[in-house]
C-alpha cells in the first residue's frame, strides 16, 4: 500500500511538473505581454498612416513627366552648365494650354491637337485631363499671366528672428541638402494668425512654441498677420512686436479674400531671409503641435532624402508633408455660401489635385523658393493651402512622390491637435498631456526667453 501511494505522489509531480512547465514557455510570456500592453503602456494606439495604393497617380506622373520631355523635344533649346533648377522649370514645365481664355468642357485636347499632333501625346494628356492630373484641366491657374501680380510689402518683420537665424539674400537654388548628421536640422514655422488672436499667440508662445532647441533640432517661429482695419489693433501689434519680436505683418488688408496673398508675401519674406538649408512649416494658430512626434517624423523624412546633385533636378527637391492632413483627391465646394468654394467656370475639374490641408504642412525653404517662382504668374486661388501645395507644385513640375501624409512613427499619440473651442485653455491642457513632462525629462532643451 505504501509503494503504490509512492508511486502515485510521484506521478502527480511528474505531472504537475509538466503543466507548469508548459505553462512558463507558451501561456506566461502571452499574458504578460497582453498585461504589458493594456495596463503599463498608453492605451492609445501608435500612430499609422493607411498606405493608400498610389499605383494609378505614380504612373500617371510617369505618364506626365514623359508628356513634358516630348513636348519640351518639339521646341529644343541646348543645355548648359549654368542652368538653374529655376531656369530649368521656366524652360521645361510650361504647359501646353498658354491661353487665359477659358475652353469649354471636355475640349482641352482637341485645341492642343492644333499644335501637337503626336498620338501618344494626345492619348496621354486625355488620360491625365481624365484620371488624376485635374488641374490640366483648368487653364486659368495653368496658363502664366501675362503681368505679373505684385508681391506685398511687409509692415513689421520679426526683429528676433532675425537676430536669430535670419540671413539676407541667402543662396537658393531650390534644392535642399541634408544636414549632417541628419538627425541636426532646422525649422521655421509662420503660424498664420488673425490680429484679434493674440490669446491664441501668447498660448502658442507658452507651449509649444517656446522651445528653440531639442537635441541637434533647431526651432523658430513667428506669426503672420494682415493690416487689421482698426488702428487701435494695429498699435497693439505694434507692441506685441516690440516685446517678442516673433510678428510677421503683410501690408494688405485682413480679409478671407486676401489669405493667399497674405500666405504668399509670408513665404517670400522666408525666401529672402531665412537660410535654404532650414525646413519651412506653415500651420493655423488654433493647432497644438506634439513636438516629441512631429521631430521622429520629420526626422525620418529627412534621413530618407537623398543628397542633392551637381545637376539640382526636380528629384532633390524636398516633399511637402501633410502633418495635419493629406487629400488626395477632395472634391472642390460649390457651395456659393461657402468662402472656400470655387465656381465651375473658374475651375471645371471635379476634383483638387493632391495637396495638404492648411492646418499643419512642412516642407524646406529651398522648395518654397520655387513655388514663389510661380506664385506671381498665376491666377490666385481663395484655397491658399490647395493652390501652394496642389497647383502650384505642379505647375513647378513635382511630380505624385512631392507631397504626402507624415512619416508614421511607432510611438502612441498624434503629431498634432486642431482646437475649435477655447482655445487658449485647450492648448495648454494638451500641451500638458502629450509634450510638456516627455520633453523636459529630455537632455538638451532649451526654452525660448520670453
Amino acid at each position: 500500500m505504501t509503494i503504490w501511494i509512492k508511486k502515485k505522489v510521484v506521478w502527480y509531480v511528474i505531472i504537475w511538473s509538466v503543466l507548469v512547465y508548459i505553462c512558463c514557455i507558451f501561456v506566461l510570456p502571452f499574458m504578460t505581454r497582453r498585461f504589458w500592453h493594456s495596463s503599463v503602456r498608453s492605451p492609445i494606439v501608435p500612430v499609422k498612416y493607411n498606405e493608400e495604393d498610389n499605383t494609378v497617380e505614380k504612373e500617371i506622373a510617369f505618364q506626365i513627366q514623359t508628356i513634358f520631355k516630348k513636348l519640351t523635344t518639339l521646341n529644343e533649346v541646348p543645355d548648359t552648365q549654368e542652368n538653374t533648377l529655376i531656369q530649368d522649370l521656366e524652360r521645361n514645365f510650361k504647359f501646353p494650354m498658354r491661353s487665359m481664355q477659358l475652353p469649354e468642357r471636355n475640349v482641352e485636347v482637341q485645341n492642343i491637337s492644333k499644335e501637337y499632333t503626336s498620338k501618344p501625346i494626345l492619348e496621354s494628356l486625355r488620360k491625365n485631363i481624365v484620371i488624376q492630373y485635374p488641374t490640366a484641366g483648368a487653364p486659368f491657374f495653368t496658363g502664366d499671366l501675362k503681368t505679373p501680380w505684385k508681391i506685398s510689402s511687409t509692415l513689421i518683420v520679426p526683429w528676433k528672428v532675425m537676430q536669430n537665424i535670419g540671413e539676407v539674400n541667402p543662396d537658393n537654388n531650390g534644392c535642399f541638402s541634408p544636414p549632417d548628421p541628419r538627425e541636426h536640422w532646422a525649422m521655421i514655422t509662420m503660424v498664420k494668425s488673425w490680429t484679434v488672436n493674440a490669446v491664441n499667440r501668447q498660448a502658442i508662445r507658452e507651449t509649444w512654441g517656446s522651445i528653440t532647441r531639442i537635441e541637434g533640432v533647431n526651432l523658430e517661429m513667428c506669426f503672420l498677420l494682415a493690416r487689421p482695419k482698426n488702428a487701435a489693433l494695429q498699435e497693439e501689434l505694434k507692441k506685441e512686436s516690440e516685446k517678442y519680436g516673433d510678428i510677421l505683418q503683410i501690408d494688405i488688408e485682413e480679409t478671407t479674400d486676401h489669405f493667399t496673398a497674405r500666405s504668399v508675401a509670408g513665404i517670400n519674406w522666408i525666401v529672402k531671409n531665412i537660410p535654404a538649408n532650414f525646413l519651412f512649416s506653415s500651420c493655423d494658430d488654433n493647432m497644438v503641435l506634439n513636438l516629441d512626434n512631429f521631430i521622429m517624423s520629420i526626422t525620418e523624412t529627412v534621413k530618407r532624402q537623398k543628397p542633392a546633385s551637381k545637376a539640382c533636378t526636380i528629384s532633390d527637391v524636398f516633399p511637402f508633408i501633410c502633418v495635419f492632413s493629406f487629400r488626395r483627391s477632395d472634391p472642390p465646394s460649390r457651395d456659393v455660401n461657402n468662402p472656400w468654394s470655387i465656381t465651375s467656370e473658374l475651375y471645371p475639374p471635379d476634383v483638387l489635385p493632391a495637396h495638404c490641408q492648411g492646418g499643419f504642412y512642412t516642407t524646406s525653404v529651398s522648395t518654397i523658393r520655387l513655388i514663389i517662382a510661380k506664385a506671381t504668374v498665376t491666377r490666385v486661388m481663395a484655397l491658399d493651402a490647395v493652390w501652394l501645395t496642389g497647383i502650384l507644385r505642379q505647375k513647378a513640375g513635382m511630380d505624385a512622390n512631392s507631397v504626402n501624409a507624415a512619416h508614421a512613427i511607432d510611438y502612441p499619440g498624434e503629431l498634432v491637435r486642431y482646437v475649435e473651442k477655447d482655445i487658449p485653455s485647450a492648448m495648454r491642457k494638451y500641451w500638458e498631456g502629450f509634450s510638456k513632462k516627455k520633453i523636459a525629462n529630455q537632455k538638451k532643451v532649451y526654452v525660448r526667453m520670453k
